[in-house]
């Protein structure tokens, strides 16, 4: 039927369908994709085994704060590089360990000025600049990590892991809340 292609699928997140046409079966893959000066680079696109939720999972602290579609995404890969360019350009979605190894790192950096709400989920390769999660009653916001910056001075990128990893694979690895 012609509305069935219009019903959106329940609960697979776009940005995993995306994920699984990038990688098929395998955990890395070599692709090729046109840099900023029109030039055709070779870049990497790397992901971890699933997250298995277990019970301890379950009952961690990070399960009961974090968005359930980053959950959803590390039971596809418990953390993954995408558009690795030698490691000066790319994005690095942190695997759940990393995620309070990264907080933590950033919460002793900023000391008072840290705000308990966010939780860094991932890295701009190249550079000190991370992408952060702000969990909050209203909305759930990604925000842009700059370390040269105070947290609360972070620019909101999108408000949902979802549509901002679909949005950064559409656009090949582009850094659309920069350019």
């Amino acid at each position: 039927k012609m509305a069935d292609m219009f019903m959106p699928r329940k609960n697979v997140m776009n940005s995993i369908e995306q994920l699984k046409k990038i990688f098929e079966d395998k955990l890395y893959i070599e692709d090729k994709k046109i840099d900023s000066d029109g030039n055709i680079i070779s870049v990497i696109h790397k992901r971890n085994a699933p997250l298995i939720i277990t019970d301890d999972v379950k009952n961690s602290n990070l399960y009961n704060i974090l968005p359930r579609q980053y959950f959803e995404l590390m039971s596809y890969a418990n953390g993954l590089e995408l558009y690795n360019y030698d490691g000066i350009d790319g994005l690095c979605i942190l695997g759940i360990d990393d995620v309070e190894k990264y907080t933590s790192y950033a919460k002793n950096t900023f000391e008072a000025d840290w705000d308990d709400n966010i939780f860094i989920i991932g890295k701009i390769l190249g550079e000190d600049s991370y992408i952060g999660y702000r969990c909050s009653m209203e909305i759930d916001q990604i925000l842009d990590c700059y370390f040269e910056v105070l947290p609360e001075d972070w620019e909101i990128i999108d408000n949902g892991l979802d549509t901002f990893l679909t949005r950064f694979i559409v656009g090949k690895g582009k850094k659309f809340w920069i350019e």
